[in-house]
């Protein structure tokens, strides 16, 4: 993977690569990718790194792997290992009151429920970590990671993957029998192995569309079902799949004491006696899938309205099953969500359908006049999206040439207003299904769109444009001679300057990238060297190309030196005091910024403090104390990042000294803090303003602060408004994407701490 991605999205975009027990090909594994949106480097790297990276996996799967530390074969035992845990796991987190137990089989999880009646079963945890903030009615509230409940001192969570019974999947020749703590990849990947009944190809459909992949390759489908439970405005597409493969799911109740018993329900019944029996401590064992195919002709399905086609909450959704003799209706099966928080089957809709022909028009009116007085509102959006579903139902089940399928029109009622998509849920829902119209898009699309840059030229502002390193080495020399000549310019800023003026040169969101490189410092390609200064655009990039930098490609490599060591050690550190403007400030996020230090000087990794420093020689070891010393390389192909809107920032001088700056930037808070810590002034003198970031994803988080501050810096030591607007190609040479390189390390174990040497080239 390192081949192939930089960015802050590698998370999710390695959870979407293969399931639990079926490695993806092909265009399977694009599809996977679906509902990931990332443009910090491109898909295709990434797909390249994956597909590699499961050749490895399959090699290893057929052969023994090594012990890193003797080179030997290990057989695997890690394998082994894991197989014959059998001992529950119980872990108490008394800081934050939360009681966490981990049972092997059932009868440990029932145990466990008899101890703590109000404990919470958790499947793949993303409902209660990821969805059910959104409805406060889920979990209790206040909201703390979806497991406080106001009335319960200590909070009891129990996992059901680790319970062998509830993980099981057997097919027969009957029936699927799927575990509660399956998770819905690999009940997708089972229902399409085991046929294509209409019923489970569109429950098949739908399942997919639930989500994103990697959400359904940790959620568990019971898990899905609880939260429907708890939280009333929550739609769920699991249970529209499940009642349109018309499964049953077993129940285990607690009657009394500690005597179970289990019932089997269909699964709009089950939500209902989830609802009504809490106090029964309910666990769901399994779902019970038919496979037994019928004479009858079955017309099966599934569709749901949201504001996106992936990874979002259903608006109005539905499961339609029907069954056919010749015309004749003699079952109908009609499960919507988001029409009636409180019904799911629609059993009026279904009793007007009995017996009734599928290729009468009556037949379809009364099902939509049965279904809006089903609706909570009748003349709702959702009632609408509803009556459309129906139409696309019966359309599937008749001769497209039967005098049905006209128009949906002759139902609409009518209405003195328009419905607007602004009324398609309940407020006290937001935001999981409200879509929301972005009024920008047009403006963006068509080049309309105003930036900060495209206000109109004060009288007396001045454009900018950096000069920058065209190959990787020691920066020898810089000769502004060129630039001065050129036209309108008015001067062109180098290190020495900003030293002169500040005292130091400010830097980015890493001290090892300053705002301006000095002589002698190792350099990359596109590494910032001078920053020219003119009154028009055009002479301020000719004047930044005249400048003459020479660099040595004959360079010693970049060597740095890591210590790891205890966290307490440095909890000093910590400061509460206000940074006073004289003091050096290292623009970062996280706890390296809480402590002033920079983000490579400080890292904090698995509650171990992660400090660097660059050794004036290369690092000797003491070969008395060394325990174990592992080397190796790692190598780095280039990168390319293509941003919609290329870079730029405008300053401003506004009274008391201070600065107004209006950066394309993700993140403004940073980019005043940059600034204030560069200029030597306290944050509160830097006003940062964003009309429109333009197309960053993620690449304006950190990558804008040079432009900003190279504005700021012109403006503070000029007295007149500066703007930079980057040009492309000098834009993708900055910031658009990384060089190759190769990066050797040795990982050395003593007594006390570990040191890393890693060197650059």
């Amino acid at each position: 993977m390192a081949h192939s991605v930089d960015t802050v999205h590698l998370d999710g975009l390695s959870l979407c690569m293969q399931s639990r027990e079926k490695k993806l090909k092909g265009a399977d594994l694009e599809k996977a990718f679906d509902g990931n949106i990332c443009r910090c480097t491109g898909y295709a790297p990434i797909i390249k790194a994956i597909k590699q990276l499961q050749d490895i996996e399959d090699i290893q799967d057929n052969q023994n792997c090594f012990d890193v530390t003797t080179g030997e074969r290990c057989g695997r035992a890690c394998d082994d290992a894991a197989k014959a845990i059998t001992n529950d796991l119980a872990v108490i987190d008394s800081e934050r009151g939360i009681a966490y137990k981990a049972p092997t089989t059932l009868q440990n999880l029932y145990t466990a429920l008899d101890i703590e009646p109000n404990a919470s079963l958790i499947g793949g945890s993303t409902a209660a970590i990821g969805v059910s903030k959104y409805y406060d009615d889920a979990l209790g509230t206040p909201w703390i990671g979806g497991f406080l409940a106001p009335s319960v001192s200590l909070n009891t969570i129990i996992a059901t993957k680790t319970v062998s019974e509830l993980g099981s999947i057997q097919i027969s020749t009957d029936e699927i029998c799927i575990g509660a703590a399956v998770t819905l990849t690999d009940l997708l990947e089972c229902l399409e192995e085991a046929g294509s009944t209409p019923q489970l190809t569109a429950a098949t459909r739908h399942l997919k569309r639930v989500a994103n992949t990697q959400v359904r390759n940790s959620a568990t489908w019971a898990g899905n079902l609880v939260l429907l439970a708890k939280a009333s405005g929550f739609i769920s597409d699991v249970l529209v799949a499940l009642c349109v493969a018309e499964a049953k799911i077993d129940l285990s109740l607690c009657s009394s004491n500690t005597k179970r018993s289990v019932v089997s329900l269909e699964p709009t019944e089950l939500i209902a006696t989830l609802r009504a029996s809490s106090t029964l401590k309910p666990v769901i064992l399994k779902a019970r899938i038919p496979l037994v195919p019928t004479s009858e002709k079955v017309v099966a399905f599934c569709d749901k309205v949201a504001a996106r086609h992936a990874n979002a909450h259903a608006i109005t959704n539905c499961g339609l099953v029907m069954r056919l003799d010749g015309t004749t209706i003699k079952k109908a099966i009609c499960i919507f969500g988001g029409l009636n928080s409180s019904i799911y089957k629609m059993k009026k809709i279904e009793s007007s359908l009995i017996d009734a022909q599928v290729t009468a028009q009556t037949t379809l009116s009364n099902a939509i006049a049965a279904l809006r007085t089903s609706s909570t509102d009748g003349n709702s959006y959702e009632a609408d999206l509803g009556t459309s579903f129906l139409y696309k139902w019966f359309v599937c089940a008749i001769d497209p040439s039967s005098s049905i399928i006209t128009s949906l029109a002759f139902d609409r009622p009518e209405t003195e207003s328009s419905y607007d998509i602004n009324g398609a849920t309940d407020p006290n829902n937001d935001p999981a299904s409200m879509p929301r119209t972005k009024l920008a898009a047009r403006l963006q699309a068509s080049g309309e769109a105003k930036y900060c840059t495209d206000v109109v030229k004060a009288k007396n502002e001045v454009f900018c444009a950096f000069a920058y390193a065209k190959s990787a080495g020691t920066l020898t020399s810089i000769s502004t001679t060129s630039a001065l000549r050129v036209l309108n310019t008015v001067i062109v800023y180098t290190a020495l300057d900003l030293i002169d003026a500040y005292g130091a040169v400010g830097t980015m969101a890493d001290d090892d990238d300053p705002l301006l490189y000095e002589l002698n410092q190792n350099v990359f390609v596109g590494a910032r060297v001078a920053i020219a200064v003119a009154t028009t655009y055009e002479d301020a990039i000719q004047a930044a190309r005249a400048v003459v930098i020479t660099i040595d490609t004959n360079c010693t490599p970049l060597q740095k030196r890591l210590v790891l060591i205890s966290k307490s050690d440095v909890d000093n550190l910590y400061a509460t005091t206000p940074r006073k403007p004289s003091e050096k400030l290292s623009a970062t996020r996280g706890k390296s910024r809480k402590l002033g230090l920079p983000r490579t000087g400080l890292q904090v990794q698995n509650g171990v403090v992660r400090l660097d420093f660059a050794p004036s020689s290369p690092l000797q070891l003491d070969e008395s104390e060394e325990v174990v010393r592992i080397d190796g390389s790692v190598s780095q192909l280039s990168q390319k990042h293509f941003t919609m809107e290329t870079h730029a920032a405008r300053a401003i001088p506004i009274e008391g000294g201070n600065l107004e700056v209006w950066s394309s930037s993700q993140d403004n808070a940073l980019t005043q803090q940059t600034i204030a810590a560069a200029l030597g002034k306290y944050d509160h003198n830097i006003v940062v303003k964003c009309r429109r970031a333009g197309g960053g994803f993620g690449s304006k988080l950190s990558l804008h602060l040079a432009v900003a501050t190279a504005v700021s810096v012109v403006t503070d030591l000029l007295g007149r408004p500066a703007r930079l607007h980057a040009e492309r190609r000098d834009d993708q040479k900055m910031t658009g994407g990384r060089e190759p390189c190769v990066s050797s390390y040795t990982l050395t174990a003593k007594k006390e701490k570990w040191t890393f040497t890693y060197v650059f080239y």
